[in-house]
């Protein structure tokens, strides 16, 4: 009978470990999706940088007209008590032919749970219009990825093949394990 029983929980143990990974990856996409409506919801909060050329700390943006020689900005959304949310990262486009936006999401430690790369982009040889790419990854909380997704979508967020568009804007990009790692690597001195 006691052998069984062994055999038995031997074989249902991977039903549960999956269970459980499915669990977690379930709380953290809807952590993920709180925090975009919150992006929404609190825009007038959004703390906005920009990287000028030739400076190695970000200014602080203060809703004026852009400056001249942007790199990139940044978007540092914080909850009431100071801690960082999310932070997200857009490269300038001089040319306004592409878009792109790295997005760390942070839990309350500041570890990462989540990132996204979102890029959208004429000339791709696949539609004369508009092509948006996604790539979400979801962390636990040892900053191992537990899943991820991809989409390739065009107008009218119609799916489309990698193998048959031509994918100019891809830009090299890290996934930092935490809210410091990612404000050092951006010239964000402090967070204010």
């Amino acid at each position: 009978m006691k052998l069984k029983f062994f055999i038995s929980l031997f074989l249902l143990a991977p039903l549960f470990v999956s269970a459980q990974k499915t669990n977690v990856v379930h709380q953290i996409k809807i952590k993920k999706q709180q925090y975009d409506s919150l992006r929404i919801i609190q825009m007038e909060d959004i703390l906005v940088y920009a990287k000028i050329a030739g400076q190695t700390e970000l200014i602080l943006f203060n809703g004026d007209e852009w400056p001249d020689s942007i790199e990139y900005s940044c978007n540092v959304l914080k909850d009431k008590s100071g801690t960082v949310l999310l932070i997200s990262v857009y490269p300038f486009s001089i040319s306004g032919d592409w878009f792109v936006a790295f997005t760390h999401y942070f839990d309350e430690q500041g570890k990462t749970f989540a990132f996204e790369r979102l890029t959208s982009f004429y000339n791709s040889g696949c539609t004369d219009d508009m092509v948006t790419e996604t790539i979400i990854k979801y962390f636990n909380s040892d900053f191992n990825e537990v899943k991820n997704f991809y989409s390739l979508t065009g107008p009218n967020n119609i799916p489309l093949k990698k193998s048959k568009c031509e994918l100019l804007y891809e830009f090299e990009y890290s996934v930092y394990k935490n809210s410091d790692e990612v404000m050092k690597a951006n010239f964000i001195s402090t967070i204010k």
